[in-house]
């Protein structure tokens, strides 16, 4: 495994089995790696969470923000910090649902050679368990060699949703842990949208680490009471949900024009 690399797993206190699954199978595939104790959504009180306000997350994303996604979208900062302080050059988070193959290191290795030899690369994260459906929301810039190779890193101008593998620079991670530190969207959707602007997200293809098809413990609904709370999908939700999407859209075809696959921009 990488001396470089540092790797945590989230998983809820209460989700034993699950993390014993993922335990033996990075135990088989040679994957050192510490547990992150997941915050628990069901046990938050939303009126008094530091970085979340109800009437934010109704501005920008449409609605109210569910505690099982504010669980996930905290476990996801803390994952960043603790990667910020171990001091490694990369840091890789995985939820519980991630599928580990045996083989796992060795394309990792091959994985992370090859964007530390890309000097020039400045990048944020990798999408190590999505990649962008449509051809142009994404570009191709290394063929992977090695134990890697048949796997394409690709500039990710629209960034794809879900979280169940991220792969963070050290400069990726303390950028979400400031720009990210206000919770208006699920932990996903903030990326998606944020990295399509900044334009400084990556992908894979094919995928590195698929997720199974499980329903997420961290992401989950607390029950009937949050279900009521976050309520049906209104017109002013879907009103967002088509501007996010054409925003996307439109940052990423800039990037594409531009010839900027990862800009040196701010963001």
């Amino acid at each position: 495994m990488p001396s470089s690399l540092f790797v945590q797993i989230i998983n809820l206190d209460r989700s034993v089995a699950r993390y014993e699954h993922i335990s033996a199978a990075c135990e088989r595939a040679g994957l050192a790696h510490e547990r992150l104790s997941a915050v628990d959504g069901s046990q938050l009180d939303l009126t008094r969470l530091e970085g979340y306000r109800a009437w934010q997350a109704r501005l920008y994303y449409g609605r109210v923000l569910s505690a099982g996604e504010l669980g996930c979208y905290m476990s996801h900062l803390n994952a960043a910090r603790r990667f910020l302080q171990s001091g490694q050059e990369f840091g890789l988070v995985l939820e519980d649902d991630a599928e580990i193959a045996p083989d796992l290191v060795a394309r990792l290795e091959a994985v992370i050679a090859q964007l530390g030899a890309a000097k020039s690369l400045r990048w944020d994260v990798v999408n190590l368990c999505n990649a962008p459906k449509h051809e142009q929301d994404r570009t191709a810039l290394f063929q992977c060699d090695g134990a890697a190779k048949g796997h394409v890193i690709e500039a990710a101008h629209v960034f794809p949703k879900r979280t169940t593998a991220l792969l963070w620079s050290r400069d990726g991670a303390a950028w979400f842990v400031e720009e990210g530190a206000q919770m208006r969207a699920p932990v996903d959707q903030f990326l998606h949208s944020a990295q399509s602007k900044r334009g400084r997200g990556l992908s894979l293809r094919p995928v590195l680490i698929p997720y199974l098809m499980i329903e997420s413990d961290i992401n989950a609904m607390a029950g009937a009471q949050e279900v009521r709370q976050v309520g049906r999908r209104s017109l002013w939700y879907e009103m967002r949900a088509r501007m996010r999407k054409v925003q996307g859209r439109k940052h990423g075809w800039a990037h594409r024009r531009a010839g900027q696959s990862l800009p040196d921009g701010k963001g």
